[in-house]
């Protein structure tokens, strides 16, 4: 990518506001839902129907499904499957939940609550709270029992009143989709989740108005969502849980229809919102060289750049270039300068490059340790940022003997395979793969 150039910025329209209806009450956030209209199932014979939902509840998008006539249908925001984890609070007005309140995020970052589930169940002095509140418009702060709290426009807010917030705006898409009841769920938790990361999650369950009925660690849930349920037999496999928080490498024995976690090793800050701001440090300091603007100081701006990073990064993962604009994106010479540029992949990957040697040195230490004649038969890659063409690679290429298991919906696996799951919730079900616990 050639150095940002200024180019005069131009005035832009306001973005016109989405429309609301008033949904059930989360504590102080959940009040308010963004209008999607009834699905194909509205109306149907599933009309007063109750389902249980499958959520994989991720750092950047969290996304839902349920079984209808046994196939796996997922719930759908404006078309999309992958629903952003946002939650934008206004200083008046109701909370606006999900992909429009995403899009708040650059002109009003203050107020646009995103990577909730990297702070759940956390305490205030936990060094890695301490890392993430450097880095978000509103002020963090201690709760009780020192767990973290947000402040946001002037008001406190648990970290569980947000998750519930994202819980009940997908209960109510799924309702509205498939014409049922939603009263239960069954969730995801990264492989190595702590006791207190369950139970906020737990409680967040309860204040969205949910039945927690199973929690399935999300490289189960991806394992069983590539098939590995289907055919019962003796295999050992690594899942790579590579989302938008969290790298999660599991080591996992199955024998038949029973899931094993041996080993999991991960790295709690490393995911595509790191990718995100790497992109978005290297595009700052080009900015920085011609101009000596921060744009780090300026939250509005940084947001803004962040967020189409994160644009182009997805662009990126099937292209081999794409376009990286912004109006008004920093000061040159007393005046307002845009950015329009042209990113290659190659250029980008290498920015990456540090943040790949950390996803390598996970598995190194995952896989340490164990006898020379032990045999891994499957590896399979699930989450969002195992779609970027060099992390995939790099992955892949540490395990040459084994059967590389990979979709282009892999940022969607877990959630079908959690869906998979509530089948055995079902009342009346076939036999369905068993989660044994992790050995210690």
């Amino acid at each position: 990518m050639a150095n940002c150039k200024p180019r005069s910025a131009g005035n832009r329209p306001e973005p016109r506001g989405p429309r609301r209806i008033q949904g059930s009450t989360v504590d102080r956030i959940g009040a308010g839902s963004t209008v999607w209209p009834a699905g194909r199932f509205t109306n149907r014979v599933m009309f007063g129907r109750e389902l249980t939902l499958g959520i994989d509840f991720g750092t950047s998008y969290s996304s839902a499904g349920a079984l209808v006539d046994g196939k796996v249908h997922l719930v759908l925001e404006h078309g999309e499957p992958a629903i952003p984890s946002a939650v934008y609070i206004p200083k008046r007005g109701d909370p606006i939940v999900g992909r429009d309140a995403l899009l708040r995020l650059p002109s009003d970052p203050g107020g646009t609550i995103v990577s909730i589930k990297r702070l759940l169940g956390r305490r205030v002095d936990d060094p890695q709270t301490k890392r993430i509140d450097s880095g978000v418009g509103y002020k963090i702060k201690p709760g009780p029992g020192s767990r973290a709290i947000l402040e946001v426009n002037g008001h406190d807010y648990a970290c569980e009143q947000v998750v519930a917030s994202i819980l009940a705006h997908l209960r109510n898409l799924a309702a509205r989709r498939f014409g049922a009841r939603i009263k239960s769920m069954v969730v995801g938790v990264p492989a190595a989740a702590g006791v207190d990361y369950v139970n906020a999650l737990r409680r967040a369950a309860r204040l969205a108005n949910l039945k927690l009925i199973q929690v399935v660690p999300e490289p189960v849930a991806g394992a069983l969502a590539f098939g590995m349920g289907v055919d019962p037999g003796e295999r050992n496999l690594v899942v790579l849980d590579f989302g938008g928080g969290t790298f999660d490498v599991s080591l996992m024995e199955q024998r038949e229809s029973v899931f094993r976690t041996v080993r999991c090793v991960g790295d709690e800050l490393l995911g595509g919102d790191d990718f995100d701001e790497c992109f978005g440090k290297a595009v700052a300091d080009s900015i920085y060289r011609t101009s000596k603007f921060v744009v780090q100081n300026d939250a509005v701006r940084w947001q803004n750049l962040l967020f189409r990073c994160e644009s182009v990064k997805r662009l990126l993962t099937t292209a081999t270039q794409a376009r990286l604009r912004m109006q008004d994106a920093y000061i040159y010479q007393h005046s307002r300068a845009d950015i329009d540029v042209q990113v290659e992949r190659p250029w980008l990957e290498g920015h990456w490059k540090q943040l790949r040697q950390r996803a390598r040195a996970v598995v190194k230490r995952c896989l340490s340790d164990l006898p020379r004649d032990y045999q891994i038969d499957d590896v399979v890659l699930i989450g969002g940022t195992t779609l970027i063409p060099c992390v995939r690679q790099d992955l892949a290429a540490m395990f040459p003997n084994a059967n590389i298991h990979r979709k282009d919906w892999a940022s969607l696996a877990v959630t079908t395979g959690l869906t998979m799951q509530t089948w055995a919730h079902a009342p009346i079900s076939t036999s369905v793969p068993v989660i044994a616990p992790r050995q210690e």
